[in-house]
Protein backbone atom coordinates (compact mmCIF):
# COMPACT_ATOMS: atom_id res chain seq x y z
CA UNK A 1 0.00 0.00 0.00
CA UNK A 2 2.51 2.39 1.04
CA UNK A 3 5.00 1.61 -2.14
CA UNK A 4 2.25 1.68 -4.53
CA UNK A 5 1.03 5.55 -2.97
CA UNK A 6 4.56 7.20 -3.19
CA UNK A 7 5.22 5.14 -6.98
CA UNK A 8 2.32 6.93 -7.93
CA UNK A 9 3.57 10.24 -6.20
CA UNK A 10 6.71 10.25 -8.11
CA UNK A 11 4.80 9.42 -11.79
CA UNK A 12 5.16 12.64 -14.18
CA UNK A 13 1.60 14.60 -14.53
CA UNK A 14 0.18 12.79 -17.41
CA UNK A 15 -1.81 14.25 -19.98
CA UNK A 16 -5.31 13.89 -20.43
CA UNK A 17 -6.31 11.64 -22.67
CA UNK A 18 -9.80 12.55 -23.27
CA UNK A 19 -9.27 16.55 -23.36
CA UNK A 20 -9.86 17.17 -27.07
CA UNK A 21 -13.17 14.92 -26.77
CA UNK A 22 -14.32 17.06 -23.21
CA UNK A 23 -13.47 20.11 -25.16
CA UNK A 24 -16.19 19.02 -28.25
CA UNK A 25 -18.55 18.03 -25.17
CA UNK A 26 -18.62 21.58 -23.26
CA UNK A 27 -18.71 23.30 -26.46
CA UNK A 28 -22.45 21.26 -27.59
CA UNK A 29 -23.47 21.29 -24.22
CA UNK A 30 -23.48 25.20 -24.09
CA UNK A 31 -24.50 25.60 -27.94
CA UNK A 32 -27.95 23.39 -26.90
CA UNK A 33 -28.30 25.85 -23.99
CA UNK A 34 -26.79 22.81 -21.69
CA UNK A 35 -30.07 20.64 -22.58
CA UNK A 36 -28.54 17.60 -23.50
CA UNK A 37 -27.83 14.59 -21.69
CA UNK A 38 -25.44 12.13 -22.03
CA UNK A 39 -27.88 10.27 -24.69
CA UNK A 40 -28.49 12.80 -27.03
CA UNK A 41 -24.92 14.47 -26.62
CA UNK A 42 -23.56 10.80 -27.76
CA UNK A 43 -26.07 10.79 -30.77
CA UNK A 44 -24.71 14.37 -31.47
CA UNK A 45 -21.06 13.38 -31.52
CA UNK A 46 -22.15 10.35 -33.77
CA UNK A 47 -23.98 12.73 -35.86
CA UNK A 48 -20.46 14.69 -35.79
CA UNK A 49 -17.99 11.76 -37.05
CA UNK A 50 -17.01 11.06 -33.04
CA UNK A 51 -17.44 7.53 -32.37
CA UNK A 52 -17.39 6.76 -28.53
CA UNK A 53 -19.05 4.67 -26.23
CA UNK A 54 -22.09 5.68 -24.13
CA UNK A 55 -20.68 5.30 -20.97
CA UNK A 56 -17.24 6.84 -21.81
CA UNK A 57 -19.43 9.95 -22.53
CA UNK A 58 -21.78 9.30 -19.58
CA UNK A 59 -18.85 9.59 -17.42
CA UNK A 60 -16.71 12.28 -18.94
CA UNK A 61 -20.31 14.52 -18.47
CA UNK A 62 -20.48 13.44 -14.73
CA UNK A 63 -17.07 13.94 -14.18
CA UNK A 64 -17.17 17.48 -15.66
CA UNK A 65 -20.30 18.40 -14.10
CA UNK A 66 -22.47 18.66 -16.90
CA UNK A 67 -26.35 17.28 -16.55
CA UNK A 68 -29.17 17.86 -19.28
CA UNK A 69 -31.74 20.03 -17.22
CA UNK A 70 -34.99 19.33 -19.20
CA UNK A 71 -37.57 22.33 -18.93
CA UNK A 72 -40.36 21.36 -16.73
CA UNK A 73 -43.95 20.69 -18.40
CA UNK A 74 -46.38 23.40 -17.19
CA UNK A 75 -49.43 22.02 -15.46
CA UNK A 76 -52.91 22.74 -17.08
CA UNK A 77 -55.04 25.78 -15.51
CA UNK A 78 -57.97 27.17 -16.61
CA UNK A 79 -57.82 29.93 -14.55
CA UNK A 80 -57.65 32.94 -17.35
CA UNK A 81 -57.71 35.51 -14.61
CA UNK A 82 -60.61 38.26 -14.06
CA UNK A 83 -62.87 38.20 -16.97
CA UNK A 84 -65.73 41.06 -17.77
CA UNK A 85 -65.65 44.00 -14.73
CA UNK A 86 -66.55 44.56 -11.59
CA UNK A 87 -69.92 46.45 -11.68
CA UNK A 88 -69.73 49.87 -9.17
CA UNK A 89 -71.13 49.76 -5.77
CA UNK A 90 -73.25 51.98 -5.97
CA UNK A 91 -75.42 51.58 -2.96
CA UNK A 92 -72.11 51.83 -0.65
CA UNK A 93 -73.49 48.47 0.56
CA UNK A 94 -71.55 46.34 3.13
CA UNK A 95 -71.85 42.93 2.35
CA UNK A 96 -71.43 40.55 6.04
CA UNK A 97 -72.59 36.98 6.66
CA UNK A 98 -71.57 32.93 6.73
CA UNK A 99 -71.77 31.58 2.80
CA UNK A 100 -73.76 29.01 2.62
CA UNK A 101 -71.40 25.64 2.27
CA UNK A 102 -70.30 26.50 6.04
CA UNK A 103 -73.21 26.38 7.76
CA UNK A 104 -73.77 22.54 7.29
CA UNK A 105 -69.80 21.97 8.52
CA UNK A 106 -70.14 24.33 11.54
CA UNK A 107 -73.50 23.94 13.91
Amino acid sequence: MRSTHYYQLDLPEQEDKYYGLKEQIIAIHKGHNELYGYRRMHLELHNQGVYRGRKLIQRLMKDMVLNGHQPRKRCYSSHKGELGRIAANLFQQIVTGIPPARESFFP
